[in-house]
């Protein structure tokens, strides 16, 4: 593989606070340092200015509020209830949520989602097996 030496830096935008539309674009299964099961999530987030950045969440039982705001948001809040849902479906997945930046020496400052906003629409399942 062949590249040019000659880059140009991006410069690196953070969205401002206040609310945005997101899409899940990957979901894995993992645990935590405490061996406590978590799914994580890369998050695609744009604001009303179309500007973009990419964010990732990790969501334990301990977060049970926000799984189901996350849900709720991408119209699959009626499976909340089961107390589990196969996480791959929401790959792909759209919905809208607020954000705030999280100040970080170590890190650098980022984009988090500090909850996401209830849509009205559900998420249904359309049954293929129908016999003709």
């Amino acid at each position: 593989m062949r590249w040019s030496s000659d880059v140009k830096e991006k410069e690196f935008k953070l969205l401002k606070p206040g609310k945005a539309q997101f899409e899940i674009i990957e979901a894995d299964e993992g645990v935590t340092k405490k061996g406590d099961p978590k799914i994580s999530l890369k998050i695609h987030l744009w604001d009303s200015n179309n500007d973009t950045c990419l964010t990732f969440e990790n969501l334990t039982s301990a977060m049970n509020w926000k799984i189901k705001h996350l849900m709720e948001s991408i119209g699959r809040g009626d499976k909340f209830q089961n107390g589990t849902d196969d996480f791959f479906t929401w790959i792909g997945k759209k919905g809208e949520c607020e954000i705030y930046v999280e100040k970080s020496e170590q890190y650098g400052d980022r984009v988090k989602i500090k909850d996401y906003i209830k849509s009205e629409k559900e998420d249904k399942f359309i049954d293929d097996d129908v016999p003709f």
